[in-house]
């Protein structure tokens, strides 16, 4: 179990740092990271010491935040996501190997990751 617990740690501090160099666009500062790892040995100690119900509380609360945020966002990109879906299993059909074109699933700006 302290095996799992401690993967699992270091698994989600790995994620948070991804989110904030994507964020930053940039990898962050030795400061930052700093910061960041004391602000995590302070959350893990906390969660540590208090009642559990005050954990599975926390934890309730944050995933409902996650979820007010997601559920409108998933909405915005639904259609964008199908016409996406919708291009991959016609060409997959048409015997291509598919490659998402932008264009083609009515995004008209200028994508991070496709051309």
């Amino acid at each position: 179990m302290s095996l799992f617990a401690f993967t699992t740690l270091i698994g989600n501090y790995s994620y948070c740092e991804g989110c904030l160099r994507y964020i930053l666009k940039r990898k962050p500062s030795k400061t930052v990271c700093i910061v960041m790892r004391l602000a995590a040995s302070v959350v893990v100690f906390l969660g540590a010491i208090v009642s559990m119900g005050l954990v599975w509380d926390t934890a309730d609360l944050c995933q409902a935040i996650m979820v007010v945020i997601n559920v409108p966002v998933i909405i915005i990109i639904a259609k964008p996501a199908l016409l996406a879906l919708k291009d991959y299993v016609e060409q997959k059909k048409a015997g291509k190997d598919p490659h998402f074109i932008a264009k083609n699933c009515g995004i008209a700006e200028e994508t991070d990751y496709w051309k």
